[in-house]
């Protein structure tokens, strides 16, 4: 798929078109228009990426729960 990017503070990235910032997306969800090789696939990869971060999908965000209390169980201040 794509090679493995290693920089200081960053986890292990994925070295792939759709993140690097010299991509476009067009239409198709699988191609990329790339500002050095032109229309190419999504998982391509060359030598001349350079990583986006605003390109990359956090995810979903997991809420936490907050327990609730009745006034029985509540601490004296």
């Amino acid at each position: 798929m794509g090679e493995v990017c290693m920089k200081k503070k960053s986890p292990e990235l994925e070295k792939l078109c759709k993140f690097c910032e010299r991509a476009s997306s067009l239409n198709d969800p699988d191609r990329m228009l790339c500002h050095k090789k032109g229309v190419v696939s999504a998982g391509y990869s060359c030598r001349s990426f350079s990583y986006d971060p605003l390109k990359r999908d956090p995810g979903k965000r997991i809420k936490a729960e907050i327990p609730t209390f009745s006034d029985a169980e509540m601490p004296e201040v």
